[in-house]
């Protein structure tokens, strides 16, 4: 069937006729809207839980109309309402003798919807899923006071979102930490304008619009994870972090994000180190989570190499506020080079992370050797106060008195 000129914009029952004469109602509706209106106009956000309760904005018009004042509706009263038609098609194989075909069924949900006080836009408040489960529905905006349809669009229900945790949990207060959120039932809903992080002030019970501080775009991973990047702050202390996928409804997880100090490395004891690795280093500077407290949630890395492809790390320990302990990783190779006295000895360069994340400021360096081989001691009798040499051979042995003389520190052990 080709639909016929109409007047103006209205919604008209479809019926079928086998002969121009005996017309069997479908129970199907077409709604006509006014040439360029179905492209101007759109309807936000397109998705939202089973449970209902989000609410829908319908505009027509580019942002530049609507703020020159463009109305949805013009005149009089209007009583709008928002059709949520959940549409089941139940197919089967069509039997032309027993005359048996495909059928379909709709249910109607009405809502009440409000026009905004410029008349730019009208909103409806979603009901709950029909079919309680994940389905997509037309939604249909009529005036009801002149019968007619305004605007029609499409709302995709989903399975309501758990947030079960996010990692790290902490950061420095300049921002740039990258969040990764998990949970269940993520979903990315481009139409809406994608997933956003949002920040909002830790005092406040819930993230309200007034208590939302930020917000950032977050990168959809899969069903279960989500990242995005938190932004800077003037103070430390905490901050909650909700999750919108359709641009309205918020999900908050119940454990805040921390804004720390800025963590600084200055010293790493020993700084000459065997490439064997094994060696407990002791790195020094400034770890704290807010005044001179530990962070209970530290999870300290100490990163070897300022190449992303052949870096190495290992977990290490928060000992007090200003010293953090890691052991170096096995098979250390150089990363770089260094002179002392004119010649050349490969260095490492290392950072630490107390999050796991973010480095903190500031880097040192390892010298790496080569364990010596040791043949001969002389004398290996004597009492007390003996002075002993221990002869060995290989290029730490060499070049040991080349190297910076503070990070040398030749010793014997006695042992029994």
């Amino acid at each position: 069937c080709v639909t016929p000129s109409v007047p103006k914009a209205t919604l008209m029952a479809v019926a079928l006729s086998m002969n121009g004469v005996d017309f069997v109602e479908t129970g199907m509706n077409f709604l006509y809207v006014a040439e360029g209106e179905r492209e101007s106009m759109t309807m936000v956000p397109r998705s939202g839980t089973i449970n209902g309760g989000t609410m829908v904005t319908f505009r027509w018009g580019s942002e530049e109309e609507e703020e020159g004042g463009s109305s949805v509706v013009s005149g009089g009263t209007h009583q709008m309402s928002c059709v949520f038609s959940s549409v089941e098609e139940k197919r089967g194989v069509e039997n032309q003798e027993s005359g048996d075909s495909s059928s379909s069924t709709s249910v109607d949900v009405k809502t009440r919807a409000v026009v905004s006080s410029s008349s730019s836009s009208v909103s409806c408040l979603v009901p709950a899923s029909s079919s309680g489960g994940t389905e997509t529905v037309r939604v249909t905006l009529l005036d009801i006071s002149n019968g007619v349809a305004l605007g029609t669009s499409t709302f995709t229900y989903r399975l309501p979102i758990a947030v079960s945790s996010f990692a790290p949990e902490f950061g420095p207060a300049e921002g740039g930490t990258t969040i990764v959120a998990y949970g269940g039932n993520f979903f990315n809903d481009t139409v809406s304008g994608g997933a956003f992080c949002v920040f909002s002030k830790a005092t406040a019970v819930m993230a309200t619009a007034t208590a939302v501080t930020a917000r950032t775009p977050a990168t959809w991973q899969s069903p279960s994870s989500l990242s995005c990047k938190i932004p800077p702050s003037s103070s430390v202390g905490p901050i909650h972090v909700s999750i919108t996928f359709n641009n309205m409804t918020l999900h908050t997880y119940r454990h805040p994000f921390h804004y720390t100090p800025s963590a600084s490395l200055s010293k790493v004891t020993p700084s000459l180190v065997p490439s064997t690795g094994g060696t407990t280093l002791t790195l020094s500077g400034l770890f704290l989570f807010g005044g001179e407290e530990i962070n209970p949630n530290s999870n300290p890395m100490c990163v070897f190499g300022n190449d992303p492809t052949r870096r190495t790390t290992t977990r290490g320990n928060i000992l007090s506020p200003t010293r953090v302990q890691c052991a170096t990783p096995p098979g250390l190779t150089r990363m770089t080079t260094n002179k002392f006295n004119g010649t050349t000895s490969p260095l490492v360069q290392l950072r630490v992370s107390l999050n796991g994340v973010d480095l903190a400021r500031g880097e040192v360096h390892l010298t790496l050797f080569v364990q010596p081989m040791l043949v001969r001691m002389i004398p290996d009798v004597g009492t007390s106060g003996v002075s002993v040499q221990v002869i060995g051979y290989g290029p730490s042995v060499v070049n040991m008195t080349n190297y910076n003389s503070s990070e040398a520190n030749i010793q014997c052990r006695f042992a029994t």
